[in-house]
């Protein structure tokens, strides 16, 4: 997956999606490891648990909110260690 690289400093590389997805695909975060958190914004994602769509980025954590509503935060770096490339 190819995205545009991101600012490293924590308020300049912060991206919002605004508008609801419903139709995604649902993606394994272990399909996802490599590109964390840079080209994860509006995948629908499935965190063996909490599955949901990544609506932020800030620095180098995203921002999953489930179809209920629920929002949580993943900080790249520790799924990228637990997932696959530790």
């Amino acid at each position: 997956m190819s995205c545009a690289p991101r600012g490293e400093g924590a308020e300049s590389s912060r991206d919002i999606m605004t508008e609801a997805k419903p139709d995604l695909p649902t993606k394994l975060i272990s399909e996802l490891v490599t590109d964390l958190p840079g080209c994860t914004l509006g995948v629908f994602i499935d965190l063996h648990g909490f599955a949901g769509v990544v609506v932020e980025l800030v620095g180098r954590s995203l921002k999953i909110r489930s179809h209920e509503g629920s929002t949580r935060s993943y900080n790249g770096d520790g799924l990228r260690k637990i997932y696959g490339l530790g």
